[in-house]
């Protein structure tokens, strides 16, 4: 799956003169990469001074104009970004640059986005003095601030316009950088230990707290990660071998600070380690206790690597957002080693997405029939039950994928499959003469019925797919639409795109998006606006078939989801107990499990 590597720049900022007593946000110093209009731009976050975990967020993060702002739990998505361009005194949403901060009509009002205008209404300064935003047009008099309405901090209070009091619900915290928050609990940051930026000082998980040693700067050009409380200092991997501590140290541009970030996979990996990202930060022993210590391992596809890092969207408009000049590192892959088993995985993380509700209620014999595909020429068809037991050799490779022959869903199109157990049909005596080798990212190879193309599926019914646990994927869960696979996957109310982008404009309403998720808010936002359950994505293929998502799945379970919700056996007629230390789908006693195809690092079903 290639999916839209998102790159960011940041730069560290101070507060300098803007005429008379007004201020202006400006950059520390001049970055070495510039926009095309010459201007340059850093990522903040902006919380209550007094309570830093409470932070300013674009509703629903719907980049639409007139959509408004409010307070809500600072959570290191993109909704809660925003950077500013200097000479500008605007405020941009980081999801989308040509959005702005916008005073709207006025005292009492909610704040809003706007499209960039350069009028006055968007033009924003900052008092140290008092640490409160108000608007350009009142620096005179600073007579209009940002304000939280109300003094009230229940989530999703508006913030408004309203006259300047330098009262608490007035002072602004502007923390530039990003968290790096953990993927198995989100509340989980990485923090520099005791708030130290001194040599030596380990990094560790801390519970998210919204200060300044736990925000960070990818810094475009260097690969470095900087801390956002001391620029000079970096985070560092000693030895750059396995079991190595992290800590920081004076930047220095040497390889044990040169870092990657897989979006896919959701690791963070040493850019040189051996030239091949086999190398990942990692939670010693899978142990989320605030003040474990984050060490280096090899990298292995397990939970305890999933980080989770969120920046405003690559732009090829903007040169400064782009990644790193050193070779491919920001897009590279992880390479996956196999060593051993992954720690036992906690409790489901906090907070949970509730698993996928299916509406209206699945009934087994609602399924996608295979006659319904594309047929490949050399495959039989079975018209009853009777046929297809009186065939010996296919009765055998059904019974071993399904657990029994078929009793329902004739006639079934064998042409019409295209997963195929290439062992399974050795076993029983097909020919495997005709089948596609797919070569994929973990290791070994699967094997296709090759069509060139799918159709679409329709709503509520079970649908055939592939999954592994892809650490990234934490508000969607993304499958290969392969049937054949054994492993059936309840559709919902589905939707149907050609490409990813028609998906943000119908849902978000931008052009633009970070992340193969949209910074966390185009699945989650798909099922809780427009109620639909499942996304299909038909022109983006492996050159067979499709990549399809369930809304309210988490990818980064093997089993698409913390309650697995999969069925197994023709036409969903059996339960899935499905194995959440495994890297992928499996039903165990059946089809894929009961082969031993697909269990292990070394035989994923997750394409390039």
């Amino acid at each position: 799956m290639d999916f839209a590597a998102f790159i960011f720049y940041i730069c560290f900022a101070k507060v300098s003169g803007l005429g008379g007593d007004g201020f202006e946000l400006t950059p520390f110093h001049p970055p070495a990469n510039f926009s095309a209009t010459g201007g340059y731009t850093w990522v903040f976050t902006i919380a209550i001074k007094s309570k830093p975990t409470l932070c300013l967020d674009l509703r629903g993060g719907q980049a639409k104009n007139g959509n408004t702002v409010e307070i809500w739990e600072c959570n290191g998505l993109e909704n809660q970004l925003w950077y500013f361009t200097a000479g500008s005194y605007e405020i941009q949403y980081g999801g989308d640059s040509s959005k702005c901060l916008d005073a709207g009509s006025g005292k009492g009002k909610p704040l809003m986005i706007w499209d960039c205008n350069h009028q006055a209404q968007q033009k924003w300064g900052y008092d140290p003095r008092e640490n409160t935003v108000y608007l350009a047009s009142s620096q005179a008099d600073a007579s209009s601030c940002m304000d939280l309405a109300g003094a009230s901090t229940t989530h999703g209070t508006a913030i408004q316009l309203w006259d300047c009091s330098a009262s608490w619900n007035q002072q602004w915290h502007i923390q530039p950088g990003i968290t790096i928050r953990i993927g198995q609990d989100s509340n989980l940051c990485l923090d520099a230990s005791g708030g130290s930026t001194k040599d030596g000082t380990l990094i560790q998980l801390w519970n998210c707290n919204g200060m300044g040693n736990q925000f960070w700067i990818f810094e475009s050009g260097t690969n470095q990660i900087r801390s956002a409380a001391d620029m000079s200092k970096c985070i560092d991997a000693g030895n750059m071998k396995p079991g190595s501590g992290l800590m920081l140290w004076d930047c220095n541009g040497q390889s044990q600070q040169k870092w990657g970030y897989d979006s896919k996979m959701g690791t963070i990996y040493l850019a040189e380690s051996a030239m091949d990202a086999s190398i990942c930060v990692d939670i010693p022993g899978g142990k989320l206790n605030p003040g474990n210590k984050l060490q280096l391992w090899n990298c292995n596809g397990c939970w305890n690597q999933d980080m989770q890092i969120y920046g405003p969207p690559s732009s090829k408009a903007n040169d400064m957002l782009t990644a790193s000049a050193f070779g491919s590192d920001f897009r590279s892959p992880t390479r996956i080693q196999s060593t051993g088993g992954c720690p036992q995985r906690p409790g489901p993380p906090s907070p949970s997405p509730p698993p996928p509700s299916p509406s209206p209620s699945p009934a087994p014999a609602s399924i996608n029939s295979w006659c319904n595909n594309d047929q490949v020429s050399g495959w039989p068809t079975f018209k009853s039950q009777g046929e297809l037991s009186g065939d010996s050799k296919w009765s055998k490779y059904f019974t071993s994928v399904y657990g029994s022959v078929p009793t329902s869903g004739y006639p079934i199109c064998v042409g019409g499959m295209y997963f195929a157990y290439q062992s399974a049909m050795q076993q029983a005596g097909i020919s495997t003469s005709t089948l596609r080798t797919v070569h994929q990212e973990f290791g070994s190879p699967i094997y296709t019925i090759h069509h060139g193309g799918a159709k679409a599926f329709a709503s509520n019914t079970w649908v055939e797919g592939l999954h592994c646990r892809t650490g990234a994927e934490m508000h969607s869960a993304w499958y290969w639409y392969y049937p054949g696979s054994g492993i059936y996957i309840w559709s919902g109310k589905t939707d149907v795109f050609q490409h990813r982008t028609q998906s943000w404009q119908k849902y978000l309403g931008t052009t633009h998006c970070q992340g193969f998720e949209c910074g966390g808010k185009l699945f989650t936002t798909a099922k809780s606006k427009f109620g639909i359950d499942t996304v299909q994505y038909t022109a983006e293929t492996d050159g067979n078939t499709f990549m399809w998502i369930v809304c309210m799945g988490v990818g980064r379970n093997t089993c698409g989801a913390a309650q697995c919700q999969w069925k197994a056996g023709w036409a969903a007629s059996r339960s899935c107990g499905c194995n959440q230390n495994s890297r992928c789908q499996n039903c165990q006693g059946v089809g894929q499990a009961r082969l031993g195809d697909g269990n292990s690092t070394s035989a994923s079903p997750c394409f390039v």
